[in-house]
């Protein structure tokens, strides 16, 4: 099994940044026309610990992939705009609009070699070239942080743990609609799939690892 420091190393780990966008996230986007200013409420209290794992991972130079929705009609299959239809959704994360751009001043640094992947399900390797960006990189350690817990973020950290990365979710960086199904999201996945862990257990194995570098150098 492996111990915390090896599952946070920064040489092989990256965080997976979902779905920061204005229309999961902010008040006036399109979950929020949809079911109410209200829902997002959850979401808006992690965005300071979000910001903080970003931060982190930058300064202990992870590999940050930020996902990015596009559900634009014509990548959506029937099955996608059947459930679409039945819950009731207005049209969200369309091409070239306010509600598909990053929220809250999360976003890629390109000179920091971040980069932006799109995808058009709610797993962000379907389709996608996620997992190839990962394995040219050498990456065997995920990070999974942003929204929502119980769908995008779930999805993509299953299909993670699936294709044989070793993967975590970060508790206090992921946020729900209904706070339920955050905790029972967080509960399955930390049984069956990989540890859940928090902001501050990652930050604390990356300070001391930056500490060891500098009494080294």
């Amino acid at each position: 099994m492996l111990s915390l420091e090896q599952r946070v190393d920064p040489r092989n780990t990256a965080l997976i940044v979902v779905d920061v966008q204005n229309d999961f996230c902010h008040p006036g986007g399109g979950m929020a026309r949809s079911f109410g200013a209200g829902i997002v409420a959850h979401i808006e209290a992690a965005m300071p610990n979000l910001h903080r794992l970003i931060e982190a991972a930058r300064a202990a130079g992870v590999f940050i992939v930020f996902i990015q929705s596009i559900y634009d009609e014509q990548y959506l299959s029937p099955a996608m705009l059947d459930q679409k239809e039945r819950r009731g959704s207005k049209k969200i994360c369309q091409s070239g609009t306010w509600g598909a751009e990053f929220y809250g001043g999360v976003a890629p640094d390109p000179g920091r070699g971040e980069i932006v992947v799109v995808k058009h399900r709610f797993d962000a390797f379907s389709g996608t070239e996620l997992d190839s960006e990962l394995r040219r990189r050498d990456i065997t350690r995920l990070l999974c942080c942003g929204f929502t817990t119980s769908i995008c973020v779930e999805s993509t950290a299953r299909d993670a743990f699936f294709r044989d990365y070793y993967t975590a979710i970060v508790a206090d960086a992921v946020a729900e609609f209904d706070l339920d199904l955050h905790q029972s999201t967080l509960k399955t996945f930390n049984r069956s799939f990989g540890p859940v862990l928090t902001v501050d257990e990652i930050l604390a194995v990356w300070k001391r690892a930056e500490a060891s570098a500098s009494k080294t150098a």
